[in-house]
């Protein structure tokens, strides 16, 4: 990237050349692709935002004859390629549209390409050739990198794991390379464990005296803008974040003593960010470290992002500051493309519908680039649906018989919007429909697969619920963000439709799920 070329916004775009550059004004059509994802609402704006973000996605994906295999276009428009940000970012909705093998090709070439001589990185940027990108990759000693890459791929392809019950995503020796390297070598040559993470050359390792991206290779964070830090709190969020995986992934083949290890690397990061990196007078966390550990900036987004923190009272907080941050001014369209993401997580439904819309209208400068419309799919599946699948890689008890699926849903659906359906959505080996009316019915289809356990939540606190017809016993709890909930667990067989909504009754029940 020529030095003359600098954001000072949260993220940038994965090494632009020009500024004239963003000025496509569409899609480029590529090998027409097509999904069987539908939405269908009661609310005209939440359809067109769907219905655009559909097509739009669907436009940048690849013919699936170019030399790299299956991808879609996750950079800037035109440049043919896929970086390890925008991929990691887009993996959610580009795995709604039918597109998982798009994801785990794409994700394997990064993992496939990690090495010493690059000091543990990968390739920032891959062509449609599978050549690493011209724009940002001169040799091994002079490339473009952005350090929170490596920890970000790690968690999106074993998110992608968890959604598709993909083995090789674990067993595969590419990927448990990568994910081996990236959780020990890489933060150590890179500096990036707290508390040495703190005084770091900005740049470090570098291996030529001049060169193209000598100043570029290894940037401690995804902001590019500014220099005048050692490293991002966003880098420790996403290591934080790995590190989890890596804990999960170890515990799941009973390798205890190197979960253990994982564990504690994970909770001296986690311990430095609502520590260290949270500011108590202003309420949000610190974006950015210079020298000496002087913080300062905003990381609010990243941290909720990457879910670093577990503390009630700095989530709060950091939601706040981005709420805040969003009445005062609009961010940057990559930031922007996480926050609905971030907001719906964290029970911020209303802002984060009203994110998507803006995201998507037709006035939206640069609403053309790649990840905004993968990211507002993403958001709708995980968001508004509130659909999570559970992966067997969790460490916490499961109703469901080895091997099952288990799906729960949360409905988070606007004022504006009565009722909403997703229909033909792939879960493993299952497609599903999901429609939820208001906050108080949901209702879910097995389409085809294997019976499915599904654990509908519902916002409140009930002694029973409706399932299809008949009182169940219910429990009730709390979300992680002690929001209250209610839930059940119910078996929904092959071919089958199961409906459970809100009841006031408190007689006992006639029924029971499972």
């Amino acid at each position: 990237m020529p030095p003359s070329l600098r954001y000072s916004t949260l993220l940038l775009l994965c090494s632009l050349s020009s500024l004239g550059a963003l000025a496509q004004g569409g899609a480029l059509a590529h090998g027409g692709a097509s999904s069987p994802l539908l939405l269908q609402t009661s609310d005209p704006a939440l359809q067109q935002t769907f219905d655009w973000a559909k097509t739009q996605a669907l436009a940048y994906v690849g013919s699936g004859n170019d030399p790299v295999g299956d991808w879609y276009e996750a950079a800037l428009p035109g440049r043919n390629s896929f970086c390890m940000r925008d991929v990691s970012h887009q993996t959610m909705g580009a795995y709604a549209l039918g597109l998982a093998s798009h994801n785990h090709n794409m994700l394997r070439k990064f993992a496939q390409n990690i090495s010493a001589s690059k000091d543990w990185a990968s390739y920032w940027e891959i062509d449609r050739q599978g050549r690493p990108s011209r724009d940002d990759y001169q040799s091994d000693a002079d490339f473009w990198y952005n350090l929170p890459a490596n920890f970000d791929v790690m968690s999106a392809a074993l998110r992608m794991y968890r959604w598709t019950g993909d083995t090789t995503y674990i067993d595969d020796p590419v990927f448990a390379n990568f994910y081996k390297h990236t959780v020990s070598d890489y933060p150590k040559r890179w500096h990036l464990e707290p508390p040495s993470a703190l005084v770091r050359d900005r740049i470090m390792n570098q291996r030529t005296p001049t060169g193209r991206f000598v100043e570029a290779r290894g940037i401690p964070s995804y902001t590019e803008g500014q220099k005048d830090f050692v490293v991002g709190v966003d880098v420790l969020a996403a290591e934080y974040r790995a590190l989890r995986f890596a804990a999960d992934l170890a515990h799941s083949k009973n390798h205890l003593d190197e979960a253990r290890k994982y564990d504690l690397q994970a909770m001296t990061v986690q311990r430095f960010l609502e520590t260290k990196a949270w500011n108590p007078e202003k309420h949000h966390f610190y974006g950015f470290a210079r020298n000496g550990q002087d913080l300062f900036g905003d990381g609010d987004a990243f941290v909720l992002y990457f879910a670093a923190t577990e503390d009630p009272a700095e989530i709060k907080g950091a939601l706040s500051a981005i709420e805040k941050r969003l009445q005062a001014s609009t961010p940057g369209i990559e930031e922007q493309s996480y926050l609905p993401e971030i907001l719906y997580r964290y029970g911020a439904s209303d802002e984060a519908y009203s994110q998507i819309l803006d995201l998507s209208r037709p006035n939206r400068e640069r609403r053309e680039y790649p990840e905004v419309s993968y990211s507002i799919i993403g958001a709708i599946v995980t968001g508004l649906m509130g659909i999570d699948v559970a992966s067997s890689l969790q460490r916490t008890d499961s109703r469901a018989p080895a091997g099952q699926t288990v799906i729960s849903t949360r409905p988070q659906l606007s004022g504006k919007t009565q009722w909403v359906e997703l229909d033909h959505l792939p879960v493993r080996t299952n497609v599903i429909n999901l429609r939820h009316d208001g906050s108080e019915m949901s209702s879910l289809t097995n389409v085809s697969g294997p019976a499915l356990l599904w654990q509908p939540r519902l916002s409140g606190h009930f002694d029973y619920l409706m399932v299809n017809g008949h009182r169940v016993a219910a429990i009730a709890t709390n979300d992680d963000q002690h929001h209250p909930m209610t839930t059940i667990s119910v078996l929904v067989k092959p071919k089958s439709r199961m409906v459970v909504s809100e009841i006031a009754s408190r007689a006992a029940p006639d029924s029971m799920a499972h």
